[in-house]
């Protein structure tokens, strides 16, 4: 029977040698990185992204409204269209 109870042991991760690798690591990234960053090149892009999304979605509304527009015809030369005015007469 144990008379000592359990214990916990927290060996860290950041010990010395792992330090020396970050800084050496964080170091190299450093001298990597250009020093100026331009934001009107982006916002430029976001412009350019947003006006391409709105004149994407007014073509696929263009195209939705085109197709029932087709669909209302064609249900009004074939049989459907008895139906349809069967129901709009008695409904």
């Amino acid at each position: 029977m144990k008379t000592q109870p359990r214990q916990f042991s927290f060996k860290s991760r950041h010990n010395s040698e792992v330090r020396e690798d970050w800084d050496e690591r964080k170091r190299r990234v450093e001298e990597g990185l250009p020093r100026t960053i331009s934001f009107r090149n982006r916002r430029g892009d976001s412009k350019k992204a947003a006006r391409k999304a709105m004149v994407r979605t007014f073509i696929i509304g263009a195209l939705l409204v085109y197709v029932t527009y087709r669909m209302i015809i064609w249900a009004e030369t074939t049989e459907w269209g008895s139906m349809l005015e069967f129901i709009r007469d008695n409904g």
